[in-house]
């Protein structure tokens, strides 16, 4: 009998980084990453006004919408409590759906710190045929970018809501 034979496996060469390759990488990562976060940022803002202008336009087109259906009027106002109106122009602290008679429909929060929604009107008035109570009324949606990256939705008389791009926003 042939005794048993040891196998001698061959030296494998390791592989990987070495620390001089490590920190070119993470050099490089990191100037990439610097030159991403603005733009993240832009975003992010973006499609916040982009939420925000959606919740508005859905939640008018709901207001404009329970009038038919109920043949009441409805009104939207804002506030800050969400079970009253508030008497200031200040859409911002958030806003309520409601009959005349207070029974609340829907609420929506405040927007956050940055950001801020004012309108010609406290508050508009659904009629039970879906039309706005007065004239139309235009809302500008502005955060801390200024004016640039501002947004308008206009309700006009006929209790359509929709964002005008081809109007300039006020912002304070």
């Amino acid at each position: 009998m042939c005794p048993p034979q040891v196998r001698m496996r061959p030296n494998l060469r390791q592989t990987g980084f070495t620390f001089i390759e490590l920190m070119i990488t993470l050099t490089i990562f990191g100037l990439l990453s610097t030159m991403a976060v603005p733009s993240l940022r832009s975003f992010i803002l973006n499609n916040r006004m982009s939420a925000y202008t959606s919740d508005l336009v859905h939640s008018l087109a709901l207001a404009r919408t329970e009038a038919i259906k109920r043949a009441v009027p409805i009104q939207v106002c804002a506030s800050s409590d969400a079970s009253t109106c508030s008497d200031n122009g200040d859409w911002s602290q958030g806003w309520i759906i409601r009959t005349l008679d207070g029974d609340i429909i829907q609420s929506l929060p405040a927007l956050n710190e940055q950001s801020s929604l004012n309108a010609g009107a406290a508050s508009l008035t659904f009629q039970a045929n879906g039309y706005l109570q007065g004239t139309g009324t235009q809302f500008n949606l502005c955060d801390d970018r200024g004016t640039p990256d501002a947004k308008v939705i206009q309700v006009n008389a006929l209790g359509r809501a929709y964002q005008d791009a081809s109007l300039t926003a006020s912002c304070p």
